[in-house]
C-alpha cells in the first residue's frame, strides 16, 4: 500500500471517529443509565455494593482506599451482566477521552468546524455560511484539522 493511501485511510479513519463522537456520547449516557437500573434491580434482590461490609480487609493503613473497594467489588461481583456494563462504560469513556485529547490540539476555528461539520453534520457550503469563510477555506479547514489530529495521534 502507497504512502498517500495510508494518510487517507488514516484520515478517513479521523474522519469516522470525529462522526462517532456524538453518538458515543450518547452510548456513554446510555451505558450509565442501564448500570443504574441494573444496580437497582440488584438492590431489589437484596443485595447492595454499597452494603459490602470491607471489615478485616488487611491494607497498610486502617482505611481502604477506593480503588482497593473497586477491586473487591470487581472479584465479588455477583453480577455478570452489571461487570460487563462497566467494563463497556470504562471502554466507551477511555475512547470519548481520547477524542477529546485530540480535540484540545485544535484551534478555535479548527473546533467550531469540527462541532459544526461532524457533529452537526452540516454541508461544506453551510460550515462556510457558519464560520463566514469561502467553501474552499472550510476544505483548507478540513485538511488543517485532519493533519493536525493525525499528528496528535488521534
Amino acid at each position: 500500500m502507497s504512502a498517500a493511501a495510508t494518510a487517507k485511510g488514516e484520515r478517513e479513519r479521523i474522519e469516522s471517529r470525529l462522526r462517532w463522537y456524538p453518538i458515543l456520547k450518547r452510548r456513554i449516557e446510555s451505558t450509565r443509565a442501564k448500570i443504574r437500573k441494573r444496580r437497582a434491580e440488584l438492590c431489589d434482590e437484596g443485595y447492595s455494593l454499597q452494603a459490602m461490609s470491607f471489615n478485616g480487609i488487611p491494607t497498610q493503613t486502617n482505611r481502604i482506599t477506593q480503588r482497593e473497594q473497586d477491586y473487591v467489588a470487581h472479584k465479588l461481583e455477583p453480577d455478570e451482566e452489571l461487570g460487563s456494563l462497566r467494563m463497556e462504560l470504562r471502554r466507551l469513556e477511555a475512547e470519548r477521552d481520547e477524542i477529546r485529547a485530540g480535540l484540545g490540539a485544535l484551534s478555535e476555528q479548527q473546533q467550531e468546524f469540527v462541532r459544526l461539520r461532524y457533529f452537526k453534520q452540516l454541508y461544506y457550503k453551510q460550515v462556510a455560511v457558519q464560520i463566514s469563510v469561502s467553501e474552499t477555506t472550510v476544505y483548507e479547514l478540513r485538511n488543517s484539522v485532519l493533519d493536525t489530529l493525525l499528528q496528535a495521534g488521534l
